[in-house]
């Protein structure tokens, strides 16, 4: 599959098969995060892969217990969303944060050095750390979406990031940005329309 079609092809998943996503594609998929654009050369990144369901157990511990439909539809209704197809999808993935993480063929746990409180920056150039994780996870995306792979993540609470960091026996200076679950996608999954976006209307040449 050719770049551009991986990334246009890629989706979010948050039902998942019982296929299993083998040790050696996953390798390949988290050697492509590994080629991301580093901020500081060093690629100082690391992954801790969980399988084994008890165990993801113990790492969602701290992650809200899923939510009816009928309390998303509460919450959605309140939150003062007017598009459509986005209050369809938040009522889809409420009920689904905890039991997406386990029910996936793995979850993911990206590590990034960050020697600085990501959630005190100075100046902007201090999220550079953090904006190169992303760059990784961008990566396993698209290269797992190549492969027939999908995925989701979540951005943890303060409670969530501090209590996984000490979980693992993560270093103090690494930190952690997100869950992120892969998985062959379940026949189930939902579909949902992308917004439709026409790229020249959204270049601005020399000035907005």
């Amino acid at each position: 599959m050719e770049t551009i079609e991986a990334i246009r092809s890629r989706r979010t998943a948050r039902r998942f098969s019982e296929r299993e996503v083998s040790d050696e594609l996953l390798e390949v998929l988290l050697d492509a995060g590994l080629r991301a654009p580093s901020n500081d050369h060093l690629r100082k990144w690391e992954f801790v892969v969980v399988r084994d369901r008890d165990r993801r157990l113990e790492l969602v511990d701290r992650v809200s217990r899923d939510r009816s439909a009928e309390e998303a539809r509460s919450i959605v209704e309140g939150s003062g969303m007017s598009d459509e197809e986005q209050k369809r999808m938040y009522v889809d993935a409420i009920p689904l944060q905890r039991r997406m993480l386990v029910s996936s063929s793995v979850l993911v746990l990206p590590f990034y050095y960050q020697p600085r409180d990501v959630l005190g920056p100075r100046e902007l150039s201090d999220l550079n750390y953090f904006a190169s994780a992303w760059c990784v996870i961008e990566n396993v995306l698209v290269a797992a979406a190549s492969r027939g792979v999908q995925g989701v993540t979540r951005i943890p609470t303060e409670e969530e990031r501090a209590y996984v960091k000490k979980a693992v026996g993560a270093p103090g200076d690494y930190d952690f940005p997100c869950y992120l679950s892969l998985g062959y996608p379940s026949e189930e999954v939902s579909a949902f329309r992308q917004v439709a976006v026409d790229v020249r209307e959204r270049v601005h040449v020399n000035a907005w």
